[in-house]
């Protein structure tokens, strides 16, 4: 499937931004080809940091990605890493 994501609300006082598309809610897939495809381009590996929330070492910002049934997808960020630059990050491949 095709998907076509969007930069959704963004949480800064926990560091999330959310990341809709469509199904987002009951359909995990949509969550690991946007994972995939930022893993190939870094050329890194993927790593469970926990319950479906992974990291890609290798990648040029350290950020968590999560999916779940209650929030969909959720790229977190950290304090050492500006807003602004997980969001461009991100709309590299969205």
């Amino acid at each position: 499937m095709n998907y076509k994501y969007k930069i959704g609300h963004i949480e800064e006082d926990s560091g999330w931004i959310f990341i809709d598309y469509e199904n987002a809610i009951y359909d995990v897939n949509g969550f690991v080809e946007l994972v995939k495809k930022i893993f190939e381009n870094c050329n890194g590996k993927i790593i469970e940091v926990g319950e479906m929330r992974y990291e890609i070492i290798g990648a040029e910002l350290k950020l968590i990605y999560q999916y779940d049934d209650l929030f969909g997808m959720v790229v977190e960020y950290s304090n050492r890493c500006a807003k602004e630059d997980a969001i461009s990050f991100i709309k590299k491949y969205i």
